[in-house]
């Protein structure tokens, strides 16, 4: 006998056999028939039957039996079904989980990867700023000149892209303190910014740029 709480049934099959084989029964013993056959197909209980009606569900009982058994085997495969999908979508998670493990670092380094490029892009600044940023300094830089001489080279020193044009200032600082202070040291990398002619230096060596 199968477990009635795992496989319980809600409906059976009544075939027209049963119906006929009942037709030569008594009312009464037609309706202890149906009972028999309902209580069997459905609880697999065995009811108290006499004469012809226990012959007929003697006949009826194989057919019965055939259909428990179909409906068991339907309702193992349907369980086996069922923790085969619950696995496979187990299984599934953890692959995801791991694709997922794998791959954020890779695209959160490519972003931080993309952020320190920007954050590195060069902005050329404004006349407005290089002048603001010579008053803080209180230097005699001149702005324009300054802005124009790299304006000209592409914000580039030595065909590198400038990365810092405050550095850049104050060099030209530098440089001008040098001149100022009767210091003829030819300055390196930088232009005097007070010398607007090119060649001023050419019998001098040239300026470094």
């Amino acid at each position: 006998m199968t477990n009635q709480s795992q496989n319980k049934r809600d409906s059976f099959i009544f075939y027209r056999s049963f119906y006929d084989a009942s037709k030569c029964l008594k009312t009464e013993e037609k309706a202890q028939l149906f009972d028999a056959i309902c209580s069997y197909a459905l609880d697999e209980k065995v009811e108290q039957l006499d004469g012809t009606a226990y012959g007929m569900f003697q006949l009826v009982k194989p057919q019965l039996d055939a259909n428990r058994k179909r409906f068991n085997n339907g309702c193992i495969k349907k369980q086996k079904g069922s923790k085969s999908e619950a696995k496979a979508k187990q299984t599934k998670s953890k692959i995801e989980a791991n694709v997922n493990v794998n791959v954020n670092p890779n695209v959160n380094e490519n972003l931080n990867l993309e952020s320190k490029s920007k954050s590195k892009l060069f902005i050329k600044p404004t006349i407005d700023e290089i002048k603001n940023y010579c008053l803080e300094r209180k230097n005699n830089v001149n702005a324009e000149s300054f802005s124009n001489y790299y304006e000209a080279r592409g914000w580039k020193l030595k065909g590198i892209q400038m990365k810092d044009w405050k550095a850049c200032v104050r060099t030209w600082e530098q440089n001008n303190n040098n001149f100022t202070n009767n210091n003829f040291k030819k300055p390196v990398g930088m232009p005097q910014p007070q010398y607007d002619d090119p060649d001023y230096y050419k019998n001098d060596g040239g300026w470094n740029d």
